[in-house]
């Protein structure tokens, strides 16, 4: 008997927040089989080709922030869809060209210089997903009535400095990333991890006007509900607007049935390729832990109503990394911040 094939249903929406004067988000879903242009919904049957889910957030107030989204979304398609082999190192190579063209494009352009993007992909082959992700977009898990965040944010409080979340959130450095697609270095760590798919998984990919306003119980609570995923990221958007978001807000959903899976669920989930910060360089690198397994994620409350600074990415400079990492630290000396 043949056994049963993967299928996904995928929708993704993308909106301008109340502040930005233009939209520097994007996404994309596209069967790398095809060259046609992607819908923003539909479903597909996996066979033996492979399948880009990938969501991007140019660098708001920073320059041209939109054209740093949507160039490196399309050189990871092309990428992708001239690429071979292992999915992994695939996608690795991948975020890396796309880094490679945004600053040539910068080096080329002094109205470029420092234009980047965050940027989170996942490339989804036969019962497996593989995510590449660079920044503080965001990819989630929703399965069995738990949300996990399957992605850790490169920012300079979070990766640096070591602050959770919580203690990250009302700081003001709170939307520095440690490193972006783009920028200001040539080269850039990904982070590169897989996930078995079980039967009824939701995959959630989010710019941080989404998962920076809303809870992380308010959206799983949508994502609870049994609906049409083009629904269910309208509410999503309209979840993060109503908690007076600041920022653009994207949303991408994708839910995967197929055969039954077998073994430890909690061993589905591998983090290949960690990104920490290597103090003695002063910059953001790769390692690859033996075995990491995905914890559920703590309660995130809603944004402040303050208007957010424009967001930027670190220079590659060890010295001035270091610099800011002093100042950061008096800064929470100052605010009672651990």
């Amino acid at each position: 008997m043949t056994p049963r094939a993967w299928t996904v249903s995928y929708a993704g929406l993308s909106e301008k927040g109340p502040v930005r004067e233009e939209n520097q988000d994007g996404f994309l879903a596209a069967d790398l089989r095809s060259e046609g242009a992607g819908a923003k919904s539909g479903a597909w049957t996996l066979g033996e080709g492979r399948l880009l889910l990938a969501i991007a957030d140019g660098m708001g107030g920073g320059p041209a922030g939109g054209e740093a989204s949507q160039s490196a979304l399309e050189c990871l398609r092309a990428e992708l869809a001239r690429g071979g082999g292992r999915a992994e190192p695939l996608l690795r190579s991948a975020i890396e060209a796309a880094n490679r063209r945004l600053f040539d494009q910068a080096s080329s352009d002094p109205k470029l210089r420092g234009m980047g993007t965050t940027l989170t992909a996942a490339l989804i082959e036969r019962g497996h997903l593989v995510i590449g992700h660079v920044g503080d977009t965001r990819a989630y898990l929703a399965r069995g009535g738990r949300f996990t965040a399957l992605t850790t944010d490169h920012t300079l409080l979070g990766k640096v400095m070591g602050l959770t979340p919580e203690q990250a959130r009302a700081h003001i450095f709170k939307n520095v990333l440690a490193q972006c697609v783009g920028g200001s270095d040539a080269t850039v760590a990904v982070e590169v991890s897989r996930l078995r798919l079980r039967p009824g998984d939701v995959i959630l990919l989010s710019t941080d006007g989404l998962h920076g306003a809303a809870t992380d119980s308010a959206m799983a609570a949508v994502l609870s509900r049994d609906e049409d995923l083009s629904l269910a990221c309208r509410r999503l958007v309209d979840l993060a607007l109503c908690a007076d978001t600041q920022d653009n807000v994207t949303a991408v959903l994708a839910r995967f049935e197929g055969p039954s899976g077998s073994g430890d669920e909690e061993r589905d989930f591998t983090l290949l390729e960690e990104v920490f910060f290597d103090r003695p360089q002063g910059r953001l690198a790769v390692r690859r832990p033996e075995a990491v397994r995905v914890e559920e994620t703590p309660e995130r409350s809603p944004q402040g109503h303050a208007l957010e600074e424009p967001r930027s990415c670190l220079p590659a400079t060890a010295g001035l990394v270091l610099a800011i990492y002093a100042l950061v630290a008096a800064a929470a000396l100052l605010r009672g911040l651990p």
